[in-house]
């Protein structure tokens, strides 16, 4: 019987890759040392699109295998920028909170929503936030949080732009608190 690979809190990130298509890979190690998993960062303006994404997000395939997929314009921004945005995602899978949660897109864009509507953010969220900020520092993220907040487009194009905008505002409160 082989032993079963558990993976840690410790992650490496580079951002280079002679893949096509991958323009970084994070490694997440076991907490035995003995192993470890890599799971790309990939360039898809058009997946990005299909998916009302701006920058990033992460996601996982058929197999389990985490993804993070991120935009052109992400790749313009400064470094302490996609290093910020990444770890927040990077959260997300090591917390496997897409997996846990087990419920369709439509659903969780409600229960965000709401959540945004009582002046919260989503626990999976502020999780992820926690997570970025242990491996970067509060006021990087902050920084980028700041960032997304200003570039979002003029109010008044959608009623979802102004919910963006007040979840943005409430994570960076919530993250000058810890």
């Amino acid at each position: 019987m082989s032993e079963q690979i558990v993976f840690g809190d410790e992650y490496n990130l580079l951002w280079s890759s002679t893949q096509e298509g991958q323009v970084g890979e994070v490694y997440n190690y076991a907490i035995n040392r003995k192993g470890c998993r890599a799971f790309p960062i990939l360039l898809d303006d058009d997946w990005m699109k299909r998916n009302n994404m701006r920058f990033i997000a992460h996601w996982w395939d058929d197999r389990f295998q985490p993804k993070i997929t991120v935009s052109s314009p992400f790749l313009q921004l400064a470094m302490n920028f996609k290093e910020a945005g990444t770890w927040h995602e990077i959260g997300h899978i090591h917390h496997e909170h897409l997996l846990k949660m087990n419920i369709g897109d439509q659903t969780l864009k409600d229960a965000r929503i709401a959540a945004i509507e009582n002046g919260q953010i989503m626990p999976i969220e502020a999780e992820a936030d926690r997570f970025a900020v242990d491996h970067i520092g509060k006021g990087q993220l902050i920084d980028f949080l700041t960032y997304l907040l200003e570039s979002r487009p003029a109010d008044g194009q959608t009623a979802l732009n102004s919910l963006g905008k007040r979840e943005l505002q409430l994570r960076i409160e919530t993250i000058r608190a810890l």
